[in-house]
């Protein structure tokens, strides 16, 4: 795996931290390690880079199945909580060969549609709102900002 992506994933990790049982599913909020932590870290960082392709995706007009921008939060807070679950059932092979296919995806979407390195912060910040309104409806706002704030912070660093 790529040391930036690994990186990456630990950090958001360590900013979930203690939080993590709201970003669990109920039967496992005793599961509260490092491995869980882990793999929500995880599943955010693949949840934002792959919400951020999708966004690069529209803004040159490509076709996408479900659009992250159609009702402010809603497409992208599904498709986030859907990457926590597919993830957390997964081993860490399949975990980690996720991860980078979406950064992979992330950066050649970038590429192809030419953006600045301003103009994939900018689309960062959109994917960073709906983020914070995913994780809004798990946990308190002020714990869904600054969660959200280092997924983004750490997702633009690996691309």
């Amino acid at each position: 795996m790529d040391p930036a992506l690994k990186a990456a994933r630990m950090e958001i990790a360590s900013e979930v931290g203690a939080d993590v049982g709201n970003f669990t599913p109920p039967d496992e909020k005793r599961f509260t390690g490092v491995e869980i932590m882990l793999v929500v870290g995880g599943a955010l960082l693949y949840g934002f880079l792959k919400g951020l392709a999708k966004k690069v995706g529209e803004k040159v007009g490509e076709k996408v199945g479900e659009k992250v921008g159609e009702k402010i939060g809603e497409p992208l807070s599904t498709y986030v909580g859907d990457k926590i679950d597919e993830l957390a059932g997964k081993d860490k092979a399949t975990q980690d060969r996720l991860l980078e296919e979406a950064q992979n995806e992330a950066k050649k979407k970038i590429q192809t549609a030419g953006l600045t390195s301003a103009q994939v912060k900018e689309t960062a910040q959109t994917v960073e709102t709906q983020m914070v309104i995913t994780l809004s409806a798990k946990a308190p706002k002020e714990i869904s900002v600054r969660i959200a704030r280092k997924v983004t912070s750490a997702g633009v660093g690996v691309l």
